[in-house]
């Protein structure tokens, strides 16, 4: 896949115009502007899905700590990004506080977006963690 600098015609104007009007944004819909933008530049994802449960309930399975973020993003020259998403007014559990500020102790680069932080996202998921075009 190409690595592309910029998306296609109107996605930003729409990208920006919706998130300005639309505030209340649910979660799923804020990932899935995220994720359609990380592949438009040439990224590649990894996001846990929930699981129906033999009990008839909704969970991600998973062994460790919970609050694990939403997202990794990679991409070979544009680097490595862990990103909690959440609606304009969503809260972080402490779970999930505590896993963005260990990986930020690390060294790692995470982030809490909501879709007021659009324009930062589409610089970063277009530059890389310096802001330079490679």
């Amino acid at each position: 896949m190409p690595i592309r600098d910029r998306p296609p015609a109107g996605f930003v104007a729409r990208m920006t115009f919706h998130t300005q009007l639309n505030t209340k944004m649910s979660e799923k819909e804020w990932q899935k502007m995220v994720t359609e933008t990380a592949d438009w530049f040439g990224w590649i994802y990894y996001h846990s899905r929930p699981a129906l449960t033999q009990a008839g309930k909704w969970a991600t399975p998973l062994q460790g700590l919970a609050g694990f973020p939403d997202l990794v993003l990679v991409h070979k020259t544009r680097g490595l990004v862990f990103a909690e998403l959440k609606s304009q007014t969503g809260r972080l559990s402490d779970k999930q506080e505590r896993w963005i500020d260990l990986l930020t102790y690390s060294g790692a680069e995470a982030h809490v977006w909501r879709p007021t932080d659009w324009p930062a996202v589409l610089r970063r998921l277009r530059n890389n963690p310096g802001g330079n075009k490679k």
